[in-house]
């Protein structure tokens, strides 16, 4: 059984099986890859150590949702605001967008790209495009505003007209 384990690690996978690996869409992986300033002229089989190397430089978190369970739409925009404040994910200090959904059934990630891109019209958010995707924090000025609706003792205008408020 070891040895299988270490020939699996020493066979090239494709990009699909990369992505998947590292938690990503293949369109990101390239662009991680890119990033990194891999080559990408021949074909695309990648040596499995690569998977941490760009997790690691790209940024990529584990899921934040270990016990994500069901929620209400606003309690889930809560939950991420706060797992954002607890990773102290403020002004300068950023993360990426879809760390912040990573794991979730498909409508709570959506929900969640909604509420990031209202929260940013809002001021409550800023977002900031990077070489390895994009990038998103609370922003500094704002932070009391994030606290309070993490605790969900406040709202603004587009998370109520988002979800019906």
């Amino acid at each position: 059984m070891a040895s299988e384990s270490v020939l699996s690690s020493l066979i090239p996978i494709g990009l699909n099986e990369l992505s998947r690996r590292i938690g990503v869409d293949p369109f990101e992986t390239v662009r991680l890859l890119v990033a990194v300033g891999h080559d990408l002229s021949g074909p695309m089989r990648f040596a499995p150590e690569l998977v941490e190397v760009l997790r690691e430089r790209g940024g990529v978190d584990p899921s934040w949702w270990r016990d994500a369970g069901a929620a209400s739409p606003r309690e889930r925009v809560q939950a991420a605001v706060k797992g954002m404040l607890e990773r102290g994910i403020v002004g300068d200090t950023t993360t990426r967008m879809d760390n912040v959904w990573r794991g979730l059934p498909f409508e709570d990630q959506g929900l969640l790209q909604q509420a990031i891109s209202v929260l940013a019209e809002d001021g409550v958010l800023r977002c900031v495009g990077t070489a390895t995707g994009l990038q998103v924090s609370v922003a500094a000025e704002q932070k009391a505003t994030a606290e309070a609706i993490a605790a969900g003792s406040a709202t603004t205008p587009g998370l109520d007209a988002l979800l019906g408020g």
